[in-house]
């Protein structure tokens, strides 16, 4: 079950988006097989704002960005849960997990909702990730263990056209 709230669980290992750094993060759109969407990820004092603007011309439709994992593997050995507080446009987006550093390759997804310019914490158990390729899910991976997670992502997509924005806040482990 996912749940939506307005606070964080109390105790959990916290990692705030404004401790970003340039070089452990990666903007990846659809640019990459020739589409035309475009974004960034700007860092400010309190969060860090990923927006852009996403396009299905020359077949393209996504845009995101691939965070390092913030939590060492010891320090998240065991966590059940994984909440992201967020700020959003009211758009659909996925947070996707990856186990190894990898350009391409299978990717843990969860998909959820934002509400326009409202915070939101959505809380997300372990098992409710699922492993996908591209957009198909995979039935040979591995149970996810976020003891294993090298990367983390904010993907927009599933033909969701024009400017969006999404502000990270906070993401913590449970």
């Amino acid at each position: 079950m996912v749940t939506l709230s307005s606070t964080l669980i109390e105790q959990p290992d916290l990692y705030r988006f404004n401790q970003l750094q340039t070089n452990q993060f990666m903007i990846v759109n659809d640019g990459v097989m020739g589409g035309k969407s475009k974004s960034e990820l700007i860092i400010n004092n309190t969060s860090a704002t990923f927006s852009g603007v996403v396009s299905t011309e020359n077949n393209g439709g996504f845009a995101s960005v691939r965070i390092l994992w913030p939590f060492n593997a010891e320090d998240s050995e065991g966590k059940q849960l994984l909440s992201i507080k967020v700020n959003g446009d009211g758009h659909q987006y996925q947070l996707r997990l990856r186990t190894n550093n990898s350009f391409d390759g299978a990717a843990y997804r969860h998909t959820f909702d934002t509400l326009k310019g409202q915070d939101t914490v959505v809380t997300v158990p372990l098992e409710a990730f699922k492993a996908t390729f591209r957009g198909r899910e995979l039935s040979d991976q591995p149970a996810l263990e976020f003891g294993n997670v090298k990367q983390m992502g904010i993907l927009i997509a599933e033909k969701q056209t024009g400017p969006f924005i999404i502000k990270l806040n906070e993401l913590s482990l449970h």
